[in-house]
Parts: structure tokens; C-alpha cells; sequence
């Protein structure tokens, strides 16, 4: 050797190698994880994770902060991944379950978020603790009937103030108040001081009727909070429900410490029709030095609204300056008066120059197109809304519109062409969705038998799908009620058209009832067909010739 080194031909040294034990792995990545969460390095929390988990037998609580820490700033894909791993080397620890849930929902998945509490409640049917997680979890992805199918069945003794909460609101929404008023009088036995639970229960009383209660409650809340100003609207809200609107006026001056409060006071008044209180309200914020400019807007919304003044409502936003922050609001709501009294010209004027001022604005085009198409010049809201996809491209809303004065203009292909576009772009945008499938379902007779089926077939996934991510809207199941009409499927199509007319908005649309009295018509319920069209034809609609012949009823003159 030592000829080796003196000729030079030495081969280089070796680095050393250090051989951490299982204790020292375990020293090693605690110590890397507490630095990393101190350091807000999520490289770090991950190469820590990694190596609690190669080492094995790794402690519970590191790997509950790593997985928390991961969710807390947004990787839930990372940290599903790692909690998966430690679920399978703990596969008896709840807390591992539901981060991996927790991530699961961040990631959008919920029925996997629901899947892996299940699984563990099968693992152990004993565990009270696991039933609680899982009827939370279920209340939480609105899964309200399963929610309350869980929280039935757990034992009293051992149910939390929580979980009581989360059961009075799933009933709540499952329709059932005075239930959710005995789960949340039990929760507020055990937790006295909880303010949540006292709010909860205010809302579930309103929902019973029993407001002296629900006052009493609103009111200690109050006295406790006075800045809290949701609180305060819903107090209003249900004051007004129960025609006590200067009970409500009283509670609005009460909290008229900022600005949001006081447009969301005011518009509560406004959309519940109270336009007496709203523009004593109005009018007494005016009177203080420097009230902003959006309190005169109202005013006169309320104004025009609420006693048809249009003069004085135009005086009012006269006096809002050219260069306030609100004078396209101005614009707007002008338009929007005129337009309300079938003005269609001075509206067109006033919205053209406001688009040379706010050529970018999307409001201003939309509502010119109306103006356009009121005063029945349905090309020149074709070339407006075709300017208005050009300056918006990718604006879901303006495309629609667009295709609406394509279809009002008698270009029904251009239309429909707009229509799936838009699908294409976003394929969960309902109202594509059941313009293309009420147009399929309503194609020529003339078509092809084969290409009927396929026009039919297709009408019903895309409604079905519309109805799913809407509904709440009566007129897209009447779409899919009138497709499965079309095609056949009688009992289904009266089964949805009398859902349809039950819903809020189905019953005041003539064409609803029209298609009510058609699909009766088709199943030998003669009665219940002259109840639709009858109630059809006295909605006045623009088919009122053609109900009056299925009614046997001589032309009108």
C-alpha cells in the first residue's frame, strides 16, 4: 500500500456512509418535520412524511400534524396520498381517517370522502365516535337524509352540542323545524353559553312560527353583538315576515354603522316590497354629511318602484356628478326605468352613449339587446350582442344572449350553433343545456324517423342533466317533462309536468300549462287538459288561437 501511495496511483477516498438506526430515522424526521411546518416548507413536510412512513412503526402525532399542515395549505392531492400510506400502517386510527375525508372533499370528491368514513364505520360498528364523524361528513356534503338516518341512531347520553347542531340543520333543510328545535333545546341545555346554537334555534323557530320566542333570542343576540350584521338582517327578515316592518326599520337605524349594512338593509326592504320603510330609511342616511352617492341610486329605484315616480327618480340620480364612481350605475338604472315603461327609443340613446363611455361593459350591451328587441328590431340585438361576444369571448352569460337574439331574429341554426359552443366550453352551463334539448325535442315531424330517435335521445340526457344542476327552475323540467313527451314516455312526462306547475314560477307560465293540458290530453285525463289549457289561455299567449280550438271555444275577436 504504502508503494501505492508513494507511485500516486491511490484509488480516490470513499465518502462515508452514515447508517441511521429505525430510533435515529424517526429523531431524524421529527426534527425535519417540526422545522419545515416552522418554516412553512411543504418540500420539507413531505420528505419528513416520507421518511416517518419508510421507516415504519412511525408515531401517530407527527403524522396527524403532516397531514393537517399539508391540508391547511392547499395540497390535498399530497396529502391523500401520504395519509393513505399511513392508513395502511394504522389502519385503526380514526384521526388518519378523516384527514384523508377532509382531503378527499378539498379535492371535490365527496362521495370518496364519504366512502372512506363508511368503510372505517364497517371496520368498527361500535365506535359512537366514527357515527358522529360520519353524520357530520353527511350533513356537510348535503346528504341531509343520510345525515339524519345516522344521527337517529346514535345514543343520546354520548351525542355532543355539535352534533346536535349539525342534526337540527340537516333537518332543517329536510323540512322538519320542531324537530331541530328539541335536537337544538338539548344542545343548548349542555352548552348554555353558545351563541351559534342560540342562532341556529332562533331560525328554526322562525321556521315553526313561533316568533316571540325566536325574538326574545334575536334580541339577547343582539344586545350581546349589536355589530353583527347578519344577525341583525335575519332579526329584520323575520320582523318583516311577520308584518312588523317598523319593527325592522327600528333595528336597521339601530345598526347603520357602516356602509354594506345599510345597502343590505335597504335592499332587504326593496325586495320584500316594504318600499315605505326603504325610503324612510334612504332618506335618513342622505341627511348625513358625505352619504355616498349609491344611497341616492336607491332612493330612486325605491322611488320608481315603490310609487312609479319616475320623475323624481330621474331627479335624483341628475344629481350624481359625471365623474362619481356610480355613474355607469346611473346609466343603468335609467335604462333600466325606461325600458320598464316600454321607452324603447330614449332607452336605445341613453345605452348607446353609455357604451362610448364604457365600452367594455357587459351590462350595457345585454340590456340594449332588450331595448332593441322590445322596440322589435330583433337585427340590430343581433349585431349588438355579436359585438358583445367579440369584446367577451369567454362570458358564458353574453354567448347565451347572443344565441337568444340569433333564435329571435329567426336563425335558429345560428343559434344552436352558439348553444354548442358553449357546451363545449362549459358543459354544466344548464341554460345551453335545456335550450338544445328543448329545440331537439321539439324537431319537425318531417324528420327522419332514425333521426328523430337520436334528436330525442339526446334531448333527454341533456335536460336530465340540466334538471340536475338546476332544480329549482320550473321551465327546465317542463323541458324534460315535454322531451319525454315527445318521446313517448307519457307516465314519466305527467309525473314531471305536475311537479313542474307545483314548483316556484311553474304555475304563472302559460306555455307550462299549455304543455300540462297537452300531456293530460295524451294520457285520456280530459278534466285535468282543460284545466292546463284553460289556464293557459288566461295567461294571454301568443298561441291563444290554437288553446282556444283545443278548448272548442269560438275565435277570439
Amino acid at each position: 500500500m504504502l508503494c501505492a501511495v508513494l507511485s500516486g496511483c491511490a484509488a480516490p477516498p470513499q465518502a462515508v456512509v452514515w447508517e441511521l438506526n429505525h430510533e435515529a430515522q424517526l429523531t431524524y424526521a421529527i426534527l425535519l418535520l417540526d422545522q419545515s411546518i416552522r418554516t412553512d416548507s411543504a418540500s420539507g413536510v413531505i420528505e419528513a412524511t416520507e421518511t416517518l412512513l419508510d421507516a415504519g412503526q412511525a408515531p401517530l402525532q407527527p403524522l396527524i400534524e403532516a397531514g393537517s399542515w399539508l391540508l391547511l395549505n392547499k395540497e390535498p392531492a399530497t396529502a391523500r396520498l401520504l395519509l393513505q400510506r399511513a392508513i395502511a400502517q394504522k389502519p385503526e386510527e380514526l384521526t388518519l381517517h378523516m384527514l384523508l375525508a377532509e382531503a378527499w372533499l378539498d379535492e371535490g370528491q365527496a362521495d370518496k370522502a364519504v366512502e372512506v368514513l363508511e368503510t372505517f364505520k364497517k371496520r368498527y360498528p361500535e365506535s359512537m365516535q366514527i357515527q358522529q364523524e360520519l353524520g357530520i361528513l353527511l350533513y356537510k356534503v348535503k346528504r341531509y337524509k343520510e345525515a339524519d338516518d345516522v344521527f337517529s341512531k346514535l345514543s343520546a347520553r354520548l351525542v355532543t352540542p355539535y352534533t346536535r347542531l349539525c342534526h337540527a340543520h340537516a333537518l332543517m333543510e329536510l323540512g322538519q323545524p320542531r324537530a331541530a328545535v328539541k335536537q337544538l333545546s338539548i344542545a343548548l341545555a349542555a352548552q348554555p353559553d353558545s351563541d351559534e346554537i342560540r342562532e341556529v334555534l332562533a331560525g328554526a323557530l322562525v321556521q315553526t312560527g313561533d316568533t316571540a320566542k325566536a325574538r326574545a333570542l334575536y334580541r339577547d343576540l343582539l344586545d350581546k353583538s349589536p355589530e353583527n350584521a347578519e344577525l341583525r338582517l335575519r332579526f329584520m327578515r323575520m320582523e318583516i315576515a311577520a308584518a312588523r316592518p317598523q319593527a325592522a326599520l327600528r333595528l336597521a337605524r339601530e345598526g347603520k354603522s357602516s356602509h354594506s349594512f345599510c345597502l343590505s338593509a335597504a335592499s332587504l326592504f326593496l325586495d320584500t316590497g316594504r318600499f315605505s320603510e326603504a325610503e324612510t330609511f334612504l332618506r335618513e342616511l342622505l341627511t348625513a354629511p358625505n352619504a355616498p352617492d349609491v344611497y341616492k341610486i336607491f332612493l330612486a329605484a325605491t322611488v320608481f318602484e315603490g310609487r312609479g315616480d319616475t320623475q323624481q327618480a330621474f331627479g335624483l340620480l341628475e344629481n350624481i356628478a359625471d365623474q362619481s364612481p356610480m355613474a355607469d350605475r346611473v346609466i343603468y338604472l335609467k335604462a333600466q326605468m325606461l325600458i320598464m315603461e316600454k321607452n324603447w327609443s330614449q332607452a336605445i340613446r341613453l345605452l348607446e352613449d353609455g357604451l362610448k363611455r364604457y365600452p367594455d361593459n357587459p351590462d350595457f350591451f345585454t340590456m340594449l339587446a332588450d331595448a332593441y328587441v322590445g322596440a322589435k328590431d330583433t337585427a340590430a340585438a343581433r349585431r349588438v350582442m355579436d359585438k358583445a361576444a367579440a369584446t367577451h369571448p369567454e362570458d358564458m352569460d353574453i354567448l347565451f344572449i347572443q344565441a337568444t337574439t340569433y333564435d329571435l331574429d329567426g336563425d335558429q341554426a345560428g343559434a344552436l350553433a352558439i348553444m354548442e359552443r358553449i357546451i363545449t366550453i362549459d358543459p354544466n352551463y344548464y341554460r345551453a343545456l335545456n335550450y338544445i334539448g328543448f329545440k331537439l325535442a321539439d324537431t319537425p315531424s318531417d324528420a327522419s324517423p332514425e333521426a328523430r330517435k337520436a334528436d330525442l335521445n339526446r334531448a333527454l340526457i341533456l335536460l336530465r342533466k340540466a334538471v340536475s344542476l338546476a332544480p329549482d327552475k320550473a321551465y327546465i323540467l317542463d323541458s324534460l317533462a315535454w322531451a319525454q313527451f315527445r318521446s313517448g314516455q307519457l307516465e314519466l312526462a305527467w309525473e314531471n309536468i305536475r311537479a313542474t306547475v307545483a314548483m316556484k314560477g311553474g304555475a304563472t307560465e302559460a306555455e307550462i300549462w299549455a304543455h300540462y293540458g297537452d300531456i293530460a290530453h295524451s294520457l285520456g285525463k280530459t278534466k285535468e287538459a282543460r284545466r292546463g289549457w284553460e289556464k293557459a289561455l288566461a295567461l294571454n299567449p301568443r298561441n291563444s288561437e290554437e288553446l282556444r280550438g283545443k278548448l272548442n271555444l269560438p275565435p277570439a275577436r
